[in-house]
């Protein structure tokens, strides 16, 4: 939503210059509030939905990855497992999300402890944070490549794989306008020429 959803209403545009667009950053409950009310049009969120009103379809799907600092000692390993963090500042996600539930559960499994020092709500301030050498933390791929590639931060595969589902959501009972389809087209682009070739992506189209 911060940095990739723009480069796609971007190009958008250029091919649709009468269109207005609207991008709207909220939580995940609130994305499906505004698409449950047919404020939005179309969604996207990371958590699982169950809503009468909302339609889903799976995006893609990717494994989370390990942000270090440049200068830390885990810098030159192949990939990061959880006994490596062992110890190690944590940036976490806020402790009543679903992902925090999911990260902590793989450390707890593995008996492994860290210092759970600094919660955020998102990727992107918690990768600013790591390339500050705040810490480390698990993240999703897209926003780490965009660190990583400028040389900010080290990017490394994390074991055992923690899948991030991205998904669309729509309105139920209201039928995608064929500008909403045309943008949804775009986006599932964009991850294939753009993301795929830098990161592991698994498609779908799984809809409810």
């Amino acid at each position: 939503g911060q940095r990739h959803v723009p480069r796609v209403i971007a190009g958008f545009l250029k091919q649709h210059e009468q269109v207005n667009v609207g991008l709207h950053l909220r939580s995940s409950a609130e994305v499906a509030d505004w698409t449950a009310s047919q404020k939005a049009d179309v969604g996207i969120t990371m958590l699982p939905v169950e809503h009468p009103a909302i339609r889903d379809e799976l995006l893609c799907e990717v494994d989370a990855v390990c942000v270090v600092p440049n200068d830390h000692r885990l810098s030159k390993k192949a990939y990061i497992v959880p006994k490596d963090l062992a110890g190690e500042n944590f940036v976490s996600f806020m402790r009543d999300g679903r992902l925090r539930h999911i990260i902590d559960g793989v450390f707890e499994q593995a008996r492994v402890s860290r210092q759970l020092r600094i919660d955020t709500f998102m990727s992107d301030p918690a990768c600013a944070l790591v390339a500050a050498g705040v810490g480390v933390s698990i993240v999703d791929p897209f926003t780490a490549s965009e660190y990583g590639n400028t040389g900010q931060l080290v990017v490394k595969p994390f074991r055992p794989s923690i899948a991030y589902q991205f998904k669309l959501l729509y309105p139920r009972f209201r039928e995608p306008s064929l500008v909403t389809q045309a943008f949804v087209a775009s986006l599932r682009d964009y991850i294939r020429t753009t993301l795929q070739p830098a990161t592991r992506i698994r498609h779908g189209h799984t809809q409810r």
